[in-house]
């Protein structure tokens, strides 16, 4: 492999990709030097009360310690092909936003943010955020102002819709090859599984590059009329449509979820078919606790901690060796076995993808 030309950064960014890329298909216990991507959940601020958000109240107004986010930059940065923020909470309301953008700039590392489009900075500022940006999610999950407002309080379906188009007119001011992309993400619930083909039609309007799907994640009594886990013909056959609307529109499906089992397909759910995500990705808490994914149930997938231990240290250690180990002597944890993220278009019925459990802090 030669460097020639690259920067010291973009050498170590090229060198480990390509390491955790073969160790992956060797399928090794030792996986490149550090992560290839970072999720970093570094604020649980939201200004909306969501009808599927199990955040607690309490936790509501917090933001990731800023020396914390420093020490995730400095030792994962340099090696990092992309960043993630704030898959949690609403990354304009951090009150550390534009420091921590301070950083990403400084070590020139891709930025991708999840968004629900009613925060986004004015003029100058939006401008210096696309300009970093590799992908935009916006969480909109509704084609309509009526079934949007029920989902997501306090949020306005104009106001989103309004601020979006102000995204798209500030990245078409750059270059083409220097936008950002534009990702809808919808969370799929008996309110909102019938307005699917809708929803793609407004992403096309307003200039989507692509749609993304997740399930809603059960975590009280409450959401179970929600969950599509007790309406899964319906889910099946809405879904069905969707991907032949997509397809038909050549919009891009980032995510799509399996359709649920039937008596007949059922088998397909213990398949063994592997994860990148070991290999590849550190998701970050906000406490510092780092883990190899974001499904609802990580129980026993706590690979450390970032307050008392370095991201080298936990990147290697025996807990993601027995995890990328599991893989390759076909023993899956038994959190990873169903997770249809890792099956993408098989299907699973079992009910630890959609039901929230208590992360396991051992």
């Amino acid at each position: 492999m030669t460097t020639k030309g690259l920067s010291y950064n973009d050498a170590l960014r090229v060198k480990n990709i390509l390491e955790a890329n073969s160790s992956f298909h060797k399928r090794r216990a030792i996986a490149g030097d550090m992560p290839v991507e970072l999720i970093v959940n570094d604020t649980l601020r939201c200004n909306l009360r969501c009808l599927m958000c199990p955040l607690p109240k309490a936790s509501r107004y917090a933001d990731m310690d800023f020396k914390l986010f420093r020490k995730i930059a400095t030792e994962g940065f340099p090696y990092a092909a992309r960043v993630t923020l704030s898959v949690a909470g609403e990354p304009f309301m951090n009150r550390n936003f534009f420091r921590q953008l301070d950083l990403i700039e400084r070590y020139k590392v891709t930025l991708s943010l999840f968004s629900n489009a009613t925060l986004l900075p004015q003029g100058k500022k939006l401008l210096r955020v696309i300009k970093n940006l590799e992908a935009l999610f916006v969480s909109v999950d509704a084609a309509t102002k009526k079934t949007y407002e029920r989902i997501r309080k306090g949020g306005s379906f104009k106001n989103v819709i309004n601020n979006i188009q102000r995204f798209n007119a500030c990245r078409s001011a750059l270059p083409v090859r220097g936008r950002p992309l534009l990702i809808f993400w919808l969370v799929l619930m008996r309110s909102n599984i019938e307005e699917l083909g809708a929803y793609i039609q407004l992403a096309l309007r307003l200039g989507a590059d692509g749609v993304g799907f997740s399930h809603a994640t059960i975590f009280d009594d409450k959401m179970k009329k929600e969950s599509l886990l007790f309406h899964k013909k319906l889910a099946n056959a809405r879904l069905t449509q969707a991907k032949r609307l997509l397809a038909s529109v050549r919009l891009r499906a980032w995510v799509f979820p399996p359709l649920f089992a039937s008596a007949q397909s059922k088998k397909m759910a213990v398949s063994l078919q592997p994860c990148r995500f070991p290999w590849e990705r550190a998701v970050i808490e906000i406490d510092g606790d780092v883990y190899p994914c974001c499904a609802p149930d990580r129980r026993g997938l706590r690979m450390g901690n970032l307050r008392n231990q370095s991201m080298r240290e936990i990147w290697n250690n025996s807990r993601f060796q027995s995890l990328r180990r599991s893989f390759r002597e076909k023993q899956l944890y038994p959190v990873c076995l169903h997770c249809y993220q890792r099956l993408k278009e098989m299907t699973s019925d079992d009910e630890s993808i959609y039901v929230n459990s208590r992360i396991e802090n051992a």
